[in-house]
């Protein structure tokens, strides 16, 4: 199986596996925490260039859609031309159109430049795991390195709104974007003389008919969820969602029609692939929905600041950390099925503690919550990631790194999307508005706990205290039912773990191609 790909340095000593792996960790803490740090600076950067409620959406979304929709093609180009030479591209794309960002002075331009920099954090993110697939060529050390990446981005999406705070405290809003900048550099500095290099083997041409058509069918689809989850369900919407799941469909039966594919069906044939996938996606749209939710119910329902609320999630970015170097080292022990369902019992139990907050109230219950749910996802998304890189061939790193990003990606985006979608509708079925508020702004309250408490702010005497209050028990009966809804589909992930993923090492010959 591992015949197929050249690999340089391949002895490398244990210093510098040590040293390289930081190299390759650093960048993808910096991508992840680009994804959620430019939230706080929004309202400032809107103020200072003047943008409108669309163009924030677009300044936002369009990261996302970039790195969602290139994460697949990216690998495939390195498994072609070098893995090395497109991330140390992606490095310097990613590099340069921060620092674009961050000196923007008009709305186009800072759009521009954050959609380059989800193609550069695409090949970030896709091609460091291929690397350090060929750093670790055992299985048991390679699920320490993939392990610690994992929890990297984790807790880089945790951490994010509190970097932001404690940057906007000092810096412009321009400054989010700078923080990004220093790992790559890093990376561009010294990656040359410290990264192994890889030359596939495999001459056969890229099929840019399939990477246009699998970009084209993820930025779709993920515009579609996007609309979903802003409530934007419309005709434009469901179609433009119709039209990737088309173009996916071409995408793929032309991958079994040619004979250079860039996503071999035939990987997926494999049982234990197709279930281990399926389990990381439900654990990521649980945690994408939870991290949704946490935010919002300590800045709007216990009024904190945002530089509060992310300090009071410093502890689960620490217990994310040490649960990282524990699973690795139970991973030389345990059975990959002990490992998914210790994690996915773990984070059941946040998901019960938070449904629980929905009756108490108390800070600590949602604190607790979504330490549990982020703790218990480390094994699910570590040793997932870990087992999905060894299924496939050597030569397909890129590809398979690929596809575990964009399988958590849409895991998390449809997580954000669905259970946000179901929160708020059972908010506003259940909120009950004073009878002395008017019809437009309670209309205006209705849409989300967010508009409820900016006029319940703006109004005087107890009515505004009443419409307050009764958001927030609106609010906590919609995340009670998430959460009831995310225990179940973690404990059908259970029973899938317990059924049909009990080996304790993958089978290389299942599908090795070589």
């Amino acid at each position: 199986m591992r015949n197929d790909v050249d690999i340089e340095h391949e002895t490398t000593s244990g210093w510098r596996r040590r040293v390289t792996s930081t190299l390759l960790v650093l960048p993808v803490l910096a991508v992840s925490i680009d994804s959620s740090v430019l939230l706080l600076a929004l309202p400032r950067l809107s103020t200072a260039l003047g943008a409108s409620g669309t163009e924030q959406l677009w300044i936002v979304d369009i990261y996302v859609f970039m790195l969602s929709g290139f994460l697949i093609p990216m690998g495939g180009i390195g498994d072609q031309i070098g893995q090395r030479k497109v991330l140390f591209i992606g490095a310097g794309i990613f590099s340069a159109s921060s620092i674009m960002a961050a000196y923007a002075d008009n709305v186009a331009i800072l759009i521009a430049a954050r959609a380059l920099m989800g193609i550069g954090g695409s090949a970030v993110m896709s091609l460091s795991m291929a690397i350090a697939s060929t750093i670790f060529t055992d299985y048991k050390d390679r699920a320490t390195a993939i392990a610690i990446r994992a929890s990297t981005m984790m807790v880089g999406g945790v951490v994010g709104p509190a970097v932001g705070g404690v940057i906007l405290k000092w810096f412009w809003w321009g400054s989010v974007f700078l923080v990004s900048v220093p790992p790559m550099l890093l990376l561009l500095a010294f990656g040359p003389r410290l990264l192994p290099g890889s030359r596939s083997r495999n001459t056969n041409r890229t099929d840019w008919t399939s990477v246009a058509a699998l970009l084209c069918a993820v930025l779709l689809i993920v515009y579609g969820v996007k609309a979903t989850t802003r409530g934007e369900i419309s005709p434009t919407s469901i179609g433009v969602t119709a039209a990737g799941a088309v173009i996916g469909v071409f995408f793929w039966r032309r991958q079994g029609r040619i004979p250079n594919p860039l996503l071999d069906p035939r990987i997926f044939r494999s049982r234990v692939l197709t279930l281990t996938l399926t389990v990381m996606v439900i654990g990521t749209f649980v945690l994408g929905g939870i991290v949704l939710f946490v935010p919002t119910y300590l800045q709007t329902v216990r009024g904190a600041s945002p530089l509060e609320a992310g300090l009071w999630l410093i502890p689960q970015s620490i217990a994310t950390i040490a649960a990282t170097l524990a699973v690795s080292r139970l991973s030389r022990r345990l059975p990959l099925s002990y490992l998914l369902a210790s994690g996915l019992s773990v984070a059941a139990a946040g998901c019960l503690a938070i449904v629980f907050l929905a009756y108490v109230q108390q800070v600590p219950f949602v604190v607790v919550g979504s330490f549990l749910v982020s703790v218990g996802m480390v094994p699910v998304a570590s040793q997932g990631a870990n087992h999905v890189m060894f299924l496939f061939p050597r030569s397909s790193a890129g590809i398979a790194s690929s596809v575990v990003g964009t399988n958590n990606q849409m895991g998390s985006a449809l997580g954000v999307a669905v259970l946000g979608s179901a929160v708020n509708a059972v908010y506003r079925v259940d909120l009950k508005l004073p009878d002395s508020l008017g019809k437009a702004p309670g209309d205006t309250a209705r849409q989300a706990i967010n508009e409820a408490a900016a006029i319940a702010a703006r109004l005087q005497g107890t009515i505004g205290q009443e419409l307050l209050a009764a958001a927030r028990s609106a609010f906590l009966t919609g995340l009670r039912i998430a959460g009831l809804v995310s225990v179940i589909l973690l404990t059908i992930c259970l029973v899938i773990t317990f059924v049909f993923l009990r080996e304790r090492f993958p089978a290389k010959a299942k599908i090795d191609k070589s």
